[in-house]
Parts: C-alpha cells; structure tokens; sequence
C-alpha cells in the first residue's frame, strides 16, 4: 500500500505542478497582450495627436492668409 501511496502522491504533486505552468503561461500571456493593448493604444493616441496638430497648424495657417493684420 505505501508504494501505491506514494505513486498517487507523486501524480497529485505533478498534476498541481502542470497546473500551476499552465496558470503561469496563462497569466504570462495575459500580460503580454496588455501590454501589446497600451502600446497599440498609445500609437493611436499619438497619431490622432499629430493628425489634430497638422489640421491646428494647417488651419492657423489659413486664418492669417485671411487676416488683415496679414497684409500690414
């Protein structure tokens, strides 16, 4: 009986240690895909940034052409 006992507990042992890689991977990708989330979301946020300041500048750019403090 104790041989039994102790091959069961080596199987308990090894299925909680593929268990506990499995939540390890799991939990690794988890993190990865986040931190793929932020730098997706942080290139958007920065192109919307610049399409706003070229459209900022480009308009600036009209008004003066427009002003007459422009043609001073």
């Amino acid at each position: 009986m104790a041989a039994s006992g102790v091959s069961e507990e080596e199987s308990e042992k090894a299925l909680l240690l593929d268990e506990l890689i499995e939540l390890v991977d799991d939990h690794n990708e988890s993190v990865c895909a986040a931190k793929v989330a932020v730098t997706l979301k942080r290139q958007r946020d920065e192109e919307a940034s610049a399409t706003a300041r070229r459209l900022a500048m480009e308009t600036l750019g009209e008004d003066q052409e427009r002003s007459p403090k422009a043609n001073v």
